[in-house]
């Protein structure tokens, strides 16, 4: 099992952002299948080529699970002890996890992910249509990440940019501050602390 954590770190934040489509063509390449006319999130795309080199470079896939060699492997074969290939991650890792999935897909056809609560906009139509042999979304209740969509990201990537401007106090120290749980009556006076306002940016 490969397991992606979620966002927990402003840098996830940013990969969360670079939220524009980018061409699966080039990796399709290096890993083994055709992804001309493939689109998904290029930050997603970016951690997933990261975290598959990273694998690639320690070669812990090749030494736990030799590949899967077309239809000469039986139920087997591919397998440590009977056990097969999984990625799984949450959020910003179920999006790296199906990612990783369609790339690792041609070396070991058997995988499975299960992706809890993907983003909406981790691939375009296409590459969601593949996915579907072998991802498993699971969404849980009203959660918003996998609901979102273009329109919303450029929306929250807009507000998080304006509001990065506006902090007046050292961005360590409005990290620390915005971690502290804070009651509602208190939100405009903590914000009066840390803000300037819009117009002074």
């Amino acid at each position: 099992v490969v397991a992606i954590r979620g966002t927990s770190s402003l840098e996830d934040l940013v990969t969360d952002l670079q939220f524009s489509s980018v061409s699966m063509e080039r990796v399709g390449r290096e890993c083994g299948f055709d992804g001309s006319e493939k689109y998904v999130h290029r930050g997603i795309l970016n951690s997933s080529k990261w975290i598959y080199n990273d694998i690639e470079k320690q070669k812990v896939l090749a030494r736990l699970l030799p590949p899967q060699q077309g239809d000469e492997h039986n139920e087997d074969s591919g397998s440590l002890h009977g056990f097969s290939l999984v990625f799984t991650g949450h959020s910003l890792g179920a999006g790296i996890a199906a990612i990783l999935g369609t790339m690792y897909r041609s070396v070991y056809p058997d995988l499975k992910v299960y992706a809890f609560c993907p983003p909406g906009c981790t691939a375009g139509k296409d590459v969601s249509r593949e996915c579907e042999e072998f991802v498993t979304s699971i969404v849980v209740g009203s959660d918003i990440i996998p609901r979102i969509k273009l329109s919303n990201f450029e929306r929250l990537r807009y507000e998080f940019l304006e509001t990065l401007a506006r902090v007046k106090v050292s961005k360590i120290d409005a990290w620390k501050d915005i971690r502290k749980s804070c009651r509602n009556k208190d939100l405009e006076q903590r914000n009066r602390r840390l803000l300037c306002p819009k117009d002074e940016i």
